[in-house]
């Protein structure tokens, strides 16, 4: 069983501290310990190197970083930094500390040699990793408070795994669940997302005193879009999706629009 431990990768960018500072919030509110990563590949060595900072420099950082992030939050935090391809490395540190969620910032659809986690490199990553991943854009803006998660339901939805992280982080913030529902008129789908929803997803609620509502998309009209919209409305603080990658390690299109939505919404994705 993964540890309670949050894998928070950073290259000191603003976009990765920011990452960290809204990373250690949440720790402290569903109870997880902190470990900050920093991965020295050929690319940042060379960044590195030419600020006059070396891989030692680097190390002095994340560990100064890491102090400040405890102090502030007073929470457990470790550090580790090593060597090797962003992605592979990553996915190592996952397995080998046996982390159970990983959280990262991305400054979006950008091709900045040197932010982390761009375009399709975000993809890569919530695809190779094992744990559920929690993505922030650049620009978000976190107050401390949980109180609106969407938890999106259509037919082709599994939703085991995403109940189980639904329930920690509305039982830990207090907030309420909406139940986003993709339109079906009637027949054999109908009746598996109602079976799903009334026999998996609500009655998990209901033991757990987790205040939710449903919402059905209307008949016309894109759901991905629908879901974002509506998540605006209620000014909602995270989408929990399930992500099921394809043989290339890319997510799909509705994943990705909604890992990049305009509101800038984090995104959770429970990898199958």
């Amino acid at each position: 069983m993964p540890e309670n431990i949050l894998l928070i990768p950073t290259d000191f960018s603003d976009v990765t501290l920011k990452a960290v500072d809204y990373g250690a919030s949440i720790a402290k509110i569903i109870n997880f310990k902190v470990t900050l990563a920093h991965i020295l590949t050929k690319d940042s060595i060379s960044k590195l190197k030419k600020e006059n900072i070396g891989e030692e420099g680097a190390l002095v950082k994340l560990k100064n970083l890491a102090t400040e992030v405890k102090n502030k939050y007073n929470i457990d935090v470790n550090y580790v930094i090593k060597k090797g391809s962003l992605f592979a490395t990553l996915a190592e540190t996952v397995k080998e500390l046996n982390i159970g969620l990983l959280l990262f910032g991305t400054p979006g659809k950008s091709t900045n040699l040197f932010n982390f986690f761009t375009g399709a490199d975000a993809f890569k990553l919530v695809s190779k990793t094992k744990c559920p991943n929690i993505v922030i854009q650049k620009g978000v803006d976190y107050s401390g408070a949980m109180k609106n998660i969407i938890f999106p339901v259509s037919t082709t939805t599994k939703v085991g795994p995403k109940i189980v992280w639904a329930r920690l982080f509305a039982k830990a913030f207090g907030a309420k669940v909406h139940i986003f529902k993709l339109y079906e008129p009637s027949g054999v789908a109908q009746i598996k997302m109602k079976t799903l929803i009334n026999k998996f997803v609500k009655p998990e609620f209901e033991k757990n005193n987790i205040e939710f509502i449903e919402k059905e998309a209307v008949k016309d009209g894109n759901f991905g879009e629908q879901l974002l919209k509506y998540s605006d409305s209620i000014k909602a603080d995270m989408i929990i999706i399930m992500n099921d990658p394809d043989p290339e390690n890319y997510i799909q299109a509705y994943e990705e629009s909604l890992i990049f939505n305009p509101y800038l919404i984090p995104v959770m994705c429970v990898n199958l």
